[in-house]
């Protein structure tokens, strides 16, 4: 054998002399074999990364998958030792992002099935059906592994090259792997062929099934291990002697009942001490997918003893395999007992071992309590809400139907971060969380939450300590997460990310209250009742520490000056519930007022250290702005006299924010609006505070605790004097109210002329609002019937309803008529103005006899409830006329695009025409966008009919999803219809446009007919709905000429000979000098 050896060695050797000193690395997977570490179907085998197809489509069966599953894994022999220049990986089309963080590893061993070798490189991102090619730097080995670390992971490649080239005899010398001085002791699965035990047994489902070889997860294939019903049930295998475990495997049951494992303890050690169960902890699984295997990592724990335990009451614990992958320890170095020989050494040993009191888990007795269901019957809440079926009380309704339409799940919109939230009213020790995924569709939505639980409400909850992280739960299917007695009231699911849909279709909780009388008084408490209001008042020992700080608001009684309608009540401020969508019956909402209010009577004198307000998040945030915080014991003026607190300037919509009050003491806590017309909305009220002891609280003659209420003695409390806002309807004298006022259009009786009435009331009803029909670009227009310069313009809008409506309206001022006014040039515009409002804009004396309000869109009404123009006349001897040499006000550049003509690369259902429709709606559902099909190099042109110089293009993106699919748009603008136009001269590239946004783009006067919009690229989407081109017309040749010549005639000189043989004298020419 030395002499072949030996020959072998120098044949080799007298190659490597003969060959190129510098081989070209070529393409080595082709050659190998391939396997992974699970497989998805039977399309996604390992083999498909190295067929030489690098088509990206899993559909068309050209790329591996694992099943989700624990650090997924692939791996490549190449049959012998190469080495290798470097790896080009090709990515899916789609989930392209399930690459991220995959690592790359190349040697000659196969410990931790090769995944342990040294590391090339880690892939951060590969572009959906892309190739990458990641430098390898000549690393010697045989095996090239694809290792995606994380928990319930798929890893997917669609195609794997190795250029390598054949390793030399000092590459080999290189690698101590290939020889090396001991044998490596290759890991295996030690379990197989070994006697396995369990406490008990039921369903014929004995302990051995586990260890037979077979994954097969249906139980009635007769090789699932199962217990019976009791505490702390467990399974172990006996391996006869110790082993360094590397590894354990542990396959689930598929056809039920999953999550029985949730919580099982994986134990490895020499020790039989309470049958095993007290031996070194390996892992805790936390949740288990139905039919999976999961690997969990051992770091080479030495014992002979493999046990799962599961500990708590009234548990089954099913195994369908548990494998056990490990290494033999030599004897010498083994710290194990020897093996005792015995016809059954387990059930033996474990007879005479007893179990001590330390080591049970848990004590449960012949009436063993099962913990309820913490969250059933409490108050939910969410960032927002989908749709009327999509209330967040829906995932503790105690149904567990998984179809969405049902009307049993929760839903947010897509958004940033998106949260759901349960409050048990009381701390509780969560010991798990079960939630139910969504079946009917998306169920891939909940992968990445993360369960938070504890008793602060920062960031609505959502900074709370985590408990777990959902990788994934199956369609339909429920898991549950231990979270081991993390104490805590709120219970928080949130999905980090943009643009997410969270949906629960339920929630459950399980753990026990705490006594919140000794966790959170720490003290013994007596009640004082005084009073049919049952009147609390708190003595315990240690006071002079001061008492805890508590939302006592919930304790209180609420009122305010007015009440909306049916669904808003005082009290559902007060509710504990921050739920901010109006539609959920959780919000307050004042009628359109004078300083509108709200109240709680906390029913006693507190310390206030800080006041919580949760404002509206399905519209109209905007509504709290300004409000005061006024704590205080006094009544007067319904308690809105009381000193302030704090002033709410803005609260972001459906968020919660907290004003420091700095331990004002006070019996009423107010949030009122000072203002004309306003509404107060306020979807919840927390009002932190700790009681004010009877010693230090107001003496007994200003205060009569028997009585139902409060009597306030007003020396004794002080006050002030009653707020009275100066709400006046009568609106000053201007230019408007003696001018003649007409409209595009009048709707609901609402006349121009109420316009200009002096009458600032915001109320439709009261007959002094206009109102247009629903129509394009609807305007309204004052004569002042001389010429003014304008100074300011004030704008009331409407209070009842609909103040959005005049949202991007115009202000435009000047003397011409031509399109009614509208081209008159531009004092404002209006982006906002709250309901009821009354808002002036500078207009820097601009001059005009018309005044218009101008709102450009489809389908819109404009509705005004006054306009007040400010100014002054100017003399009737300067008015600008034609015959004393003024020129007429330059008119803005009109939209081209309008008149032109749409065309697009294809069509998937929103045609080019609605690109220049003159709507800027931004939701493709409303059918005002165009849509190309899923293609390379999308366009979209219009032709304008004739060349125009054009100064600007103005694009409006798409606002319910997708927007970032115009990034990298090219605009172009030209004459020539190569290419379908897409070869003329760029303007500008879109780099992005916000969801809905509206971008202009300035482009010099460009001259052309054609303005394209391509976004080039494979596989893109283009989507437009708007496009407006600001431009004015070429003049031809001719018309140049002429205009020259003209100028020069009335200069009375013109020195050069024109031929004109469009006149009607043709071939005769003209010179004058």
């Amino acid at each position: 054998m030395k002499k072949v050896t030996a020959f072998l060695l120098a044949g080799v050797l007298a190659m490597a002399q003969c060959a190129d000193p510098d081989p070209i690395p070529v393409n080595v997977a082709l050659r190998g074999k391939a396997t992974q570490s699970s497989t998805y179907n039977y399309m996604s085998r390992a083999a498909k990364a190295i067929d030489g197809n690098r088509d990206g489509v899993f559909s068309r069966g050209s790329c591996t998958h694992t099943e989700g599953e624990t650090n997924p894994w692939w791996r490549l022999d190449l049959m012998d030792v190469y080495r290798v220049t470097s790896v080009t990986i090709t990515n899916r089309v789609d989930f392209s992002e399930r690459i991220n963080r995959a690592e790359i590893r190349i040697g000659n061993s196969l410990k931790n099935n090769g995944n342990d070798n040294p590391l090339c490189t880690v892939i951060l991102t590969i572009p959906p059906m892309e190739s990458m090619t990641f430098n390898c730097s000549g690393m010697v080995g045989r095996y090239i592994n694809v290792l995606l670390p994380g928990y319930g992971q798929f890893l997917t490649l669609c195609e794997v090259e190795v250029y390598a080239t054949p390793a030399t005899e000092e590459d080999i010398g290189l690698t101590p792997s290939l020889e090396p001085s001991e044998p490596i002791p290759f890991t295996e699965n030690v379990a197989l062929g070994k006697k396995a035990s369990q406490s008990s047994t039921a369903f014929l489902g004995k302990a051995d099934k586990a260890i037979d070889g077979n994954r097969n997860a249906w139980y009635k294939g007769e090789s699932c291990s199962r217990t019976d019903k009791e505490a702390d049930p467990w399974w172990r295998v006996d391996l006869l002697h110790a082993y360094n475990i590397t590894s354990v495997t542990i396959t689930n049951r598929e056809d039920c009942c999953a999550e029985m494992i949730d919580g099982a303890e994986i134990r490895i050690g020499n020790s039989l001490e309470n049958n095993g169960n007290s031996n070194p902890l390996c892992a805790v699984i936390s949740s288990f997918p139905v039919w999976e295997t999961l690997t969990f990592q051992c770091g080479d724990m030495e014992g002979r003893y493999v046990n799962i335990f599961l500990p708590g009451c009234q548990k089954y614990l099913n195994l369908c395999e548990v494998e056990v992958n490990a290494r033999t320890i030599p004897v010498s170095q083994s710290s194990s007992p020897p093996a005792i020989q015995t016809e059954n050494p387990l059930l033996e040993l474990s007879e005479r071992v007893p179990v001590k009191d330390e080591h049970k888990s848990k004590q449960c007795s012949d009436t063993t309590i099962v913990l309820e269901n913490a969250a059933s019957g409490r108050k939910a809440t969410q960032s927002t809400q989908w749709d009327y079926l999509g209330d967040a009380n829906n995932a503790i309704d105690r149904d567990w139907n998984s179809d969405y339409m049902s009307g049993s799940c929760s839903h947010t919109k897509a958004e940033t971060d998106p949260w759901w939230r349960v409050d048990l009213l009381k701390p509780h020790n969560v010991t798990s969380v079960a939630v139910t995924n969504r079946e009917d569709c998306c169920s891939e939505r909940i992968n990445g939450a993360e369960i938070h639980i504890g008793n602060s409400l920062k960031n609505n909850g959502n900074d709370n300590p985590v408990c777990a992280v959902i990788p994934y739960i199956p369609a339909g299917q429920t898991r549950t997460y231990q979270c081991h007695g993390i104490e805590g009231r709120y219970i928080n699911i949130i999905l980090p990310g943009r643009e997410k849909y969270l949906t629960l279709c339920e929630v459950e909780i399980y753990g026990t209250a705490i006594d919140d009388a000794i966790s959170i008084l720490g003290g013994e408490m007596t009640p004082l009742i005084k009073g049919r209001g049952s009147y609390l008042s708190w003595f315990m020992d240690g006071i002079s520490r001061g008492s805890p700080e508590e939302n006592v608001a919930l304790m209180g009684i609420a009122t305010q000056s007015s009440q909306f309608d049916h669904l808003t009540h005082a009290k559902n401020a007060i509710d504990g519930l921050r739920n901010a969508a109006y539609s959920s019956g959780s919000c307050t909402h004042t009628k359109l007022q004078t300083d509108p209010w709200w109240r709680v009577d906390l029913q006693r004198t507190y310390r206030v250290t800080s006041v919580s307000i949760t404002n509206r998040g399905d519209c109209c945030h905007e509504r709290i702005n300004g409000a005061e915080i006024r704590i205080g014991n006094s009544m007067e003026n319904n308690g809105n006299n009381n000193p302030v607190c704090a002033v709410v300037s803005a609260i972001p919509a459906g968020e919660s924010v907290t004003f420091e009050c700095h331990g004002m003491e006070g019996r009423y806590v107010n949030v009122i609006r000072p203002g004309c017309y306003k509404f107060l909305t306020l979807c919840e009220v927390e009002v932190n505070a700790s009681p004010v002891p009877v010693l230090e609280s107001t003496p007994s003659s200003a205060i009569e605790i028997e009585s139902d209420h409060m009597e306030v003695d007003p020396v004794t409390y002080g006050g002030g004097r009653q707020r009275e806002t100066q709400c006046p309807l009568t609106a000053p004298e201007n230019a408007a109210s003696g001018g003649k006022a007409t409209q595009s259009s009048t709707g609901w009786s609402g006349h121009a002329d109420r316009a200009i009435d002096r009458n600032r009331n915001p109320v439709y009803h009261s007959r002094s609002c206009t109102h247009t029909a629903a129509e394009n670009d609807p305007w309204w227009r004052v004569d002042l019937l001389k010429n003014h310069r304008v100074t300011s313009v004030t704008v009331t809008n409407r209070g009842d309803c609909c103040h959005d409506r005049l949202d991007g309206a115009e202000i435009r001022i000047g003397n011409s008529l031509d399109n009614n006014g509208n081209d008159n040039p531009v004092c404002a515009v209006i982006s906002h103005i709250r309901e009821g409002d009354s808002v002036t804009f500078q207009c820097n004396e601009m001059e005009g006899r018309y005044v218009n309000v101008f709102l450009p869109g489809r389908e819109k009404y404009l509705t005004l409830c006054e306009v007040e123009v400010n100014g002054s006349a100017v003399p009737d001897e300067i008015l600008p006329t034609p015959s004393n040499g003024f020129k007429k006000p330059r008119r803005r550049l009109k939209n081209v695009a309008l008149r032109g003509r749409a065309t697009q690369s294809s069509q998937a259902s929103g045609s080019a025409f609605d690109a220049i429709d003159g709507n800027r709606n931004s939701n493709y559902n409303d059918g005002s966008c165009t849509h190309t099909e899923l293609q390379t190099d999308p366009w979209w042109r219009v032709d304008l009919r004739r060349e125009y110089r054009v100064t600007s293009v103005s694009i409006t993106n798409r606002g319910d999803c997708c927007h970032e699919r115009i990034n990298g748009a090219e605009i172009r603008i030209g004459n020539s219809m190569e290419n379908n136009g897409n070869n003329n001269s760029v303007c500008a590239v879109v780099s992005s446009i916000p969801a809905g946004g509206t971008m202009t783009v300035p482009c010099k006067e460009m001259e052309g007919r054609y303005v394209s919009i391509v976004l080039p690229g494979r596989e893109k989407y283009l989507t437009l709905c708007e496009v407006e081109v600001h431009g004015v017309a070429v003049r031809s040749r001719r018309k140049e000429l002429g205009r020259h010549l003209i100028e020069k005639l009335k200069r009375g000189r013109l020195d050069f000979i024109v031929k004109m043989p469009w006149l009607w004298q043709p071939k005769r020419s003209k010179q004058r000098s």
